[in-house]
């Protein structure tokens, strides 16, 4: 008998539609199967980004985020730019077309 490290996607897709609760559906396109360090590393990625959303957001100033993806060195880049203490000071007005 296989063990749960052994099955294949096919195997833990119908793994996975046998535990639907009733009045539920499991589509295959909901379903996925990754690596456990890659699915580590995806949360550790996910909760430093929403940290460092959330620390701006609820400052209520208005920021600008960046997210730099370069194929060719392998590495993205992800910034969150914040206004000046004094900016908007000495900066023009918007144009405005009207």
């Amino acid at each position: 008998m296989k063990s749960k490290k052994d099955t294949d996607f096919t195997e833990a897709l119908m793994l996975a539609q046998a535990a639907v609760f009733p009045e539920e559906e499991l589509k295959i396109e909901n379903f996925n199967r990754v690596n456990t360090e890659g699915f580590e590393k995806a949360v550790v990625l996910l909760k430093c980004w929403a940290e460092m959303t959330m620390r701006e957001m609820f400052k209520k100033r208005n920021f600008r985020i960046e997210i730099n993806y370069n194929a060719e060195a392998q590495k993205v880049d992800f910034a969150i730019y914040t206004p000046t203490e004094h900016a908007g000071e000495n900066s023009k007005p918007e144009h405005s077309e009207n």
